[in-house]
């Protein structure tokens, strides 16, 4: 009986202590890298042989305000700036004339490859609930998860091409058929996804965390290929 009394006691010293203290508003900065990927799908499979999608690099910066709800939950609103990128590539076993605006035939491809490296900047606005665990301040691990809200700003790829063997394709001319960048035109510059991770502060001001973006809507589409671009990053935060 005196055990459970005693049990008692402790949760509610702990519960009062919860609620008594008031915790403040925070502001802080936020700024990291790490791995982006393409989840793709190919609205022309039937001509592409092959195909492969590898990670890219993302970076951001920002920042944030913490929202206290007590001791242990609160509310921390983000912005940032993110750059992602990805690399596809896809070898086209059909041959097709190339030509010039004037209908000139300048040369041929033969299963041939292109590379295709695909550069978003976006402003992403992340709203966390954030949950507490641990001593106050430097060592406290936070857990995170909450929506990730986004606009696209800007969107561009570059094309290279190469032939069965890996070299530059080859002109009539003698010239080596020159790769592109154009801007991504069908860009879905309304996002949402959602972001999970946590955080732990290694001193009172500053922090690092680890996170997943990921996107449930697709990023741009073009006549052969369509892909919402995800992420995996590491961050230092610096809280004033």
């Amino acid at each position: 009986m005196k055990s459970i009394l005693l049990l008692l006691s402790m949760c509610a010293a702990m519960v009062q202590t919860s609620f008594s203290e008031e915790p403040t508003l925070t502001f802080g900065l936020r700024a990291g890298a790490g791995m982006s990927f393409a989840q793709s799908t190919n609205t022309l499979s039937k001509l592409i042989i092959k195909q492969d999608i590898s990670p890219g690099l993302s970076y951001y910066a920002g920042g944030f305000v913490n929202i206290p709800l007590n001791t242990t939950w609160s509310i921390q609103p983000e912005i940032h700036f993110i750059t992602e990128t990805a690399k596809r590539s896809e070898t086209d076993t059909n041959s097709w004339m190339i030509t010039t605006e004037s209908g000139q035939i300048i040369g041929t491809l033969n299963n041939y490859t292109v590379t295709s490296n695909y550069t978003l900047t976006s402003l992403r606005v992340p709203v966390l609930l954030i949950c507490r665990f641990g001593e106050e301040k430097n060592g406290k691990l936070n857990i995170f998860i909450g929506p990730n809200f986004g606009y696209i700003l800007s969107g561009k790829v570059t094309d290279e091409f190469t032939d069965s063997t890996g070299k530059p394709v080859i002109l009539f001319s003698g010239n080596v058929l020159p790769g592109y960048t154009v801007h991504i035109r069908d860009i879905n510059r309304f996002q949402f996804g959602f972001t999970i991770g946590g955080s732990f502060p290694i001193t009172d001001n500053i922090i690092v965390d680890a996170r997943f973006n990921y996107n449930l809507t697709k990023s741009f589409e073009e006549s052969r290929f369509a892909a919402r671009i995800s992420n995996v990053v590491i961050g230092i935060g610096y809280i004033f």
